[in-house]
């Protein structure tokens, strides 16, 4: 048996200039492939938001005071407050874990303004103090001895602070404000760090993380509607026949609509099984490229559209000793590398060649992309891309068992390549003073049966057609089955 016409699978990409931890065997999708993970091993998302909703329910009609509204909204962040409580489904958090690239990441929020940047100082917890008691309004007593950690102050502080009783001057309104976008920042947004998606990615033994777990599960509803559940009413949906000018506002954060009543009958949910294979099969007609459209910006609240042009912008997000850049022109074949970290005791501001970055970043106005429809996947591009990167991270081997979801898109990948390969071999001996190798050619069937279906090589496989399917005949008649 010829050895070009085996099956394998590989668990690392062709090229690794890219992917280098999978192929370093660094990465959590080589712990999947090889089972050394056990299939009901899921990541437990620690939620610091939980607290805060359970505030925001207490108060009345759901409300925050109208004189602390005010600061929140001139900040930007005043519908924050009404996203809601929104479930996690843990199976889907693992799997997008499991396809997360640490090498190309390119999750991104842009905030306009200067660039936050200069000298990291360490300092002392107790220094942090004063400035809570002046900017926060909470005393030395409610910070006790361990409400400040390492600069950060707990979320449980700031709950606590949430619920004493506000006072009436505007020194009062703003600390509260602050405490609430603290609250929000740190609890919805941006989550402590410790455990967060990189770290999880790389460390299989990993059983909780942080981070801005909420806006990759809505990323995923919304970009590949067949993971998601189904709405019982969605805000977006028109009544037919509406005027133009009767159609009403969508009065909160477009991903509150997530927050509602919302079935899977349709749709997975909670089996990690099932999304790592739909993920695995997933075809571009089941991807949502195009961006929100205007007609739903003109839908949505001032807040959520104010700085809409700074989505297009291309080129370096800076954050303090951090340096990625931003390619929304790339979204469509987006897989590079954007991370530059420098260290934390050198200013960019003042030193090149960082100092340039800055000066784009100042110059962001005029580096504003804008998009176009349309477009496709070259062959050129698909074999690059195909080359340096791991699609399917399940063995097609693997052996389910009878109580778990079948791996039917690793065992299709296997006769999807079986066929290309096939064609490759016609091709190539259609070509002259090619010399014909009709073996090939009946033992490739053999190898993709017996791979996907775990036989051993040698072992013979019956294999019986449907009567769903009619293929021409041979000039010496078909067969009514096959053995091979």
């Amino acid at each position: 048996m010829a050895q070009t016409n085996q099956v394998r699978a590989r668990s690392e990409p062709v090229d690794s200039s890219l992917l280098f931890l999978q192929a370093e065997r660094n990465h959590i999708s080589y712990v999947v492939f090889t089972k050394k993970l056990d299939e009901d091993t899921l990541i437990k998302p620690r939620r610091a938001d939980l607290s805060f909703w359970q505030y925001i329910k207490q108060l009345p009609n759901e409300t925050i005071n109208e004189h602390v509204q005010v600061y929140l909204d001139n900040v930007g962040l005043g519908l924050l407050a009404k996203l809601g409580k929104q479930r996690l489904d843990w199976s889907l958090v693992t799997a997008m874990i499991e396809r997360w690239r640490l090498e190309a990441h390119t999750f991104h929020l842009s905030i306009d303004g200067d660039v936050f940047s200069g000298i990291w100082y360490e300092t002392n917890d107790s220094d942090w103090i004063p400035f809570v008691e002046t900017y926060l309004g909470i005393s030395r007593q409610a910070i006790g001895n361990r409400g400040i950690c390492r600069g950060r102050i707990l979320i449980s502080v700031l709950i606590t602070e949430l619920n004493e009783e506000v006072g009436d001057t505007i020194e009062s309104h703003q600390q509260r404000a602050r405490v609430y976008i603290l609250a929000m920042m740190g609890g919805i947004l941006f989550s402590d760090a410790n455990a967060n998606l990189c770290k999880a990615a790389t460390n299989y033994e990993a059983k909780a993380i942080n981070g801005s777990l909420l806006l990759v599960q809505q990323w995923v509803y919304e970009r590949i509607p067949s993971l998601a559940p189904i709405l019982r009413t969605d805000v977006r949906k028109i009544p037919k026949d509406l005027p133009p000018n009767q159609i009403p506002l969508i009065p909160a954060p477009y991903g509150s609509r997530w927050h509602g009543k919302r079935t899977n009958k349709n749709t997975p949910a909670h089996v990690l099984s099932t999304y790592r294979s739909l993920l695995s099969a997933l075809t571009p007609r089941q991807f949502i490229w195009q961006p929100y459209d205007d007609e739903l910006f003109a839908r949505l609240p001032e807040q959520c559209t104010a700085d809409r042009p700074l989505w297009s912008y291309s080129r370096p997000i800076i954050f303090w000793a951090t340096i990625e850049t931003h390619l929304p022109d790339r979204t469509h074949h987006q897989l590079h590398k954007t991370n530059l970290r420098m260290k934390r005791s050198v200013d960019m501001r003042a030193n090149a060649p960082q100092a340039t970055y800055i000066a784009e970043w100042n110059d962001r106005a005029n580096r504003i992309f804008v998009g176009r429809d349309g477009g496709g996947v070259s062959r050129g591009y698909y074999d690059w891309y195909k080359a340096r990167t791991v699609v399917h991270i399940t063995d097609p081997r693997t052996d389910e068992g009878t109580n778990t979801y079948p791996n039917r898109a690793g065992t299709t990948n296997v006769y999807e390549e079986g066929l290309w390969r096939m064609q490759d071999m016609a091709f190539a001996q259609m070509q002259p003073n090619s010399q014909p190798n009709p073996q090939a050619f009946y033992d490739m069937p053999h190898n993709l049966l017996s791979y996907a279906h775990h036989q051993q090589p040698d072992a013979p496989f019956e294999y019986y057609p449907s009567q769903n399917f009619e293929f021409p005949a041979y000039d010496d008649g078909a067969q009514s089955h096959y053995h091979v």
